[in-house]
């Protein structure tokens, strides 16, 4: 029964979304006037009157979402569901005059009238994620619904809640004590019978109009160009049909674009099955890419100008409760950006991964310290597979059984192995993305700034498109970013050309003055590898700047401190022999 009363309607939506005999995690995410996302987890129903109070308190400046599922830990992915009570369907049109098989229990209207969230509780609840998505695809087909919303990652609008973008509130419209069986669900059509139902190959839209609706990237558009013979074919077409999906054509628009690609190609031309094949290329792709990827141009997480603070007035600025917020201890903000720079072989790739390796554990290293354990992903562009793996099975053996656990839910990586281009336009922007949808990362490692520049590191257009479109990337998923940049080789003479300010850099001014953190490494003696490393902060927008102390690297491969003592910069001196328990180099120099 709706009451009226925010707190006590809330309560019952809640109560009946998630249930009340269970613990679990649940997910409220919130989209800030600046566009970044504030990731907030609560135990339910242990923080039940956290839950409301959160929703009601960013409800009138900022769009906040919740997930429908619970969660066994924080960090949404399938292997991370602990189960579901409901099914739900988001309703992005019309509204369906009758609800097969039964009706659902619950609606919320987002904005418009014709735009709801509608829920069935369950009677039991779901434990495997893909019963619930065939479900849900089911109903959405069903009824004409949004066709995208049905993943078990999908995020709704709360009620009692503003869709700011459309200034328009969020509205229970139903609640009701009714629960559905499984059994119930169990004569919809399947998924791709409905896809196949639902198309219709008599009146289909125009390929140029199709064309010119959505961004193509120049490989597919040469794909669909492109003559082949074979295995090849079917190929094509399934990329074809993801890249359908990435973009979020509609099923009949995917459909004509699989049909002109197979007309001239002609692998199911001519067949009887030929609309079925076509078809389950679309449920296939669309299982994979439930919702459009976020392109370059799109990355930009909307605020209007009205919604956004520009100017203020002095003593309201300086009084205003402004602070960083810290993703590692004073050395990188939350949403920042760091550059790990030195010679080649010197170890940046192994610092690189042992950031990333701890933070997701929230285990200091270094003296560098992390408010709680992240998930992150590493994009390994310059070594390959097997060097990749070398490096981080070596530093696996630094780990209990536990923590490798930890690390195998939290740590990605992407042991690419060449070049992936970053920018507006980048070719390599699209899988990059999707990485990123599959992960909703934490942090970045980018291993190396080379391999995603279009152009050289002197390049300062190139230099400036990338780290704009960075800046996008990390507003859009709310994440910071560490990149790897190599100097170029020195001279014998390590002293001398040790990195200590900015302006030793190699390459264009913007690439300092886009980061806010630059840790550069150095060898205290390029002819004596048990001297060990020198560690400097040479930038740290923040925090102080200038720390400098001596590092080792051990057996398996972390890193092991020695302050240096009455400001002495190693370099300057003769440089200090390693401790006899620590180890020159292991033989792995990246």
């Amino acid at each position: 029964m709706i009451t009226g009363d925010p707190r006590e309607d809330l309560i019952e939506f809640f109560t009946l979304v998630w249930g009340k005999d269970t613990n679990g995690l649940v997910y409220l995410p919130v989209i800030m006037e600046d566009g970044n996302v504030r990731k907030t987890w609560y135990k339910w129903p242990v923080h039940q009157d956290f839950v409301v109070k959160h929703v009601l308190a960013n409800a009138e400046n900022s769009d906040v979402y919740f997930s429908p599922v619970l969660w066994k830990e924080p960090r949404i992915a399938k292997d991370a569901v602990l189960h579901t009570n409901v099914v739900w369907v988001d309703v992005d049109g019309k509204v369906p005059d009758t609800w097969d098989p039964v009706p659902p229990n619950i609606i919320v209207q987002s904005s418009r009238s014709n735009k709801i969230h509608t829920y069935w509780s369950l009677s039991s609840p779901i434990t495997d994620p893909s019963v619930a998505e065939s479900i849900n695809r089911s109903l959405a087909y069903k009824h004409d619904a949004d066709p995208s919303g049905w993943d078990i990652e999908q995020l709704l609008r709360p009620p009692y809640t503003i869709n700011h973008g459309r200034n328009l509130p969020t509205v229970l419209r139903k609640i009701e004590h009714v629960y559905s069986t499984l059994e119930e669900f169990g004569e919809l059509p399947k998924v791709k019978a409905a896809v196949y139902e639902a198309i219709d190959d008599s009146d289909l839209p125009d390929m140029v109009g199709i064309l010119g609706k959505y961004s193509w990237d120049e490989d597919t558009l040469e794909l669909l160009q492109k003559d082949m013979q074979g295995r090849d074919r079917s190929d094509a077409l399934m990329r074809i049909g993801f890249r359908c999906a990435e973009l979020g054509l509609t099923d009949t628009e995917s459909f004509a674009v699989l049909l002109h690609m197979d007309d001239r190609i002609g692998k199911f031309k001519g067949r009887s099955d030929r609309k079925k094949r076509l078809t389950a290329i679309i449920v296939r792709a669309k299982t994979k890419y439930p919702k459009p990827l976020p392109v370059a141009e799109e990355l930009t997480v909307s605020s209007t100008e009205e919604e956004v603070k520009y100017s203020y007035k002095f003593k309201e600025f300086v009084t205003e409760d402004i602070k960083v917020e810290w993703a590692i201890d004073n050395l990188m903000e939350k949403g920042g950006c760091g550059l790990i720079v030195a010679d080649p072989g010197v170890g940046k790739s192994q610092l690189l991964m042992q950031l990333g390796l701890r933070h997701v554990l929230g285990k200091s290293i270094l003296g560098f310290d992390f408010p709680g354990p992240a998930t992150g992903v590493l994009f390994s562009l310059e070594m390959s597979i097997t060097g990749t793996h070398r490096l981080l099975s070596t530093m696996a053996r630094d780990f209990t059984e536990e923590e490798l656990d930890a690390l195998e839910r939290g740590f990605t990586v992407v042991p690419r192995g060449e070049s992936m281009i970053l920018g507006r336009k980048g070719s390599g922007a699209t899988f990059f993305e999707s990485i990123l949808k599959e992960t909703t990362p934490d942090f970045i490692l980018i291993d190396s700034l080379q391999m995603v520049l279009d152009g050289g590191p002197q390049d300062d257009i190139a230099v400036k498109e990338l780290f704009a479109y960075l800046g996008l990337v990390k507003k859009y998923f709310g994440c910071y970013i560490w990149i790897v940049h190599h100097q170029r080789k020195q001279s014998q003479d390590s002293s001398s050309k040790a990195i200590k300010t900015i302006s030793d850099v190699f390459g264009s001014v913007y690439i300092t003055a886009n980061t806010d953190t630059i840790i550069a490494l150095s060898k205290n003696d390029l002819n004596n590898p048990k001297a060990g490393l020198t560690l400097r902060q040479v930038k740290n927008r923040y925090a102080e700047e200038g720390t400098c102390f001596s590092i080792w690297r051990t057996d398996n491969l972390s890193f092991t401190r020695e302050d240096l003592s009455g400001g002495t910069e190693l370099g300057s001196s003769a440089p200090a022999e390693r401790p006899a328990n620590r180890t020159a180099n292991n033989g792995l120099n990246y």
